[in-house]
C-alpha cells in the first residue's frame, strides 16, 4: 500500500513536471494533471493540498535534473575542458529544448521572490561545476574573469532557447536540429578558446 502511494505521488509529480516543462508559461490545471497522471482530482489534493506545494515538488524535479547535468562537468575529468563544456552544453540545451518551462519557472521565481530550490541549484551548478572547468579552458585562475565567462556561456545557452520558444519568426540557426545546435555550441565555445 505504501509503495502504491509513493508511485501515485511520483506519477502526479512526473506528469506535472512534464506539463509545466513542456512550454514557457504553461498553465497547469488540476483537471489536466489528474488526467495525464491517470489519477482522480482528490488524489492530487490529497498529496499536495495546494498548488504551491505541487510547484515546489516540480521545482525539485527540475533542480535534480540540472544537478545531474551539471555533475557531468566534474565526472568527466579525463576530457579536455572544451570537450567537457561542449558535451555539457549539448545536454543542457537538449534538456531545455525539451523542457523550456524550466526557464519560465526560474524567471517567475526570480521575479516573484519565491523561495525556490531551483535557483540555489542553478547558482550552485555555476559556482561548483561550471566555473572550475571554465578556469581550465581559459587557463586563467582569476575568479572574476572565469565567473563572467561562465555567465556568458550560460547566456549563450539560455537566450537562443528563449527566443526559439517565444518567437514565431524563429532564429537564423535552427537550434531544434541537433547538428545545427552542435555547430552553434562549437561556435560560441570558440570565443573562449
Amino acid at each position: 500500500m505504501e509503495s502504491d502511494r509513493g508511485g501515485t505521488k511520483k506519477r502526479i509529480v512526473d506528469a506535472a513536471a512534464e506539463i509545466v516543462g513542456s512550454q514557457i508559461g504553461a498553465d497547469l490545471t488540476i483537471r489536466e494533471l489528474a488526467k495525464k497522471a491517470n489519477v482522480n482530482i482528490a488524489a492530487v489534493n490529497y498529496y499536495f493540498n495546494t498548488k504551491d506545494n505541487l510547484m515546489h515538488e516540480i521545482e525539485q524535479t527540475f533542480a535534480t535534473e540540472f544537478k545531474n547535468i551539471n555533475t557531468f562537468l566534474s565526472r568527466e575529468k579525463n576530457l579536455p575542458p572544451r570537450e567537457r563544456l561542449f558535451q555539457w552544453a549539448e545536454m543542457l540545451m537538449s534538456y531545455l529544448m525539451e523542457k523550456p518551462g524550466t526557464i519560465g519557472t526560474f524567471v517567475v521565481n526570480v521575479v516573484s521572490g519565491w523561495n525556490s530550490t531551483l535557483i540555489p541549484e542553478l547558482v550552485h551548478g555555476l559556482s561548483n561545476y561550471l566555473l572550475p572547468v571554465v578556469k581550465k579552458l581559459l587557463k586563467n585562475d582569476d575568479y572574476n574573469t572565469a565567473y563572467r565567462a561562465s555567465l556568458h556561456i550560460m547566456s549563450c545557452i539560455i537566450t537562443p532557447i528563449l527566443i526559439y520558444h517565444a518567437s514565431s519568426t524563429g532564429l537564423a540557426i535552427d537550434i531544434s536540429d541537433r547538428a545545427r545546435r552542435r555547430e552553434y555550441i562549437s561556435s560560441f565555445l570558440d570565443y573562449f578558446s
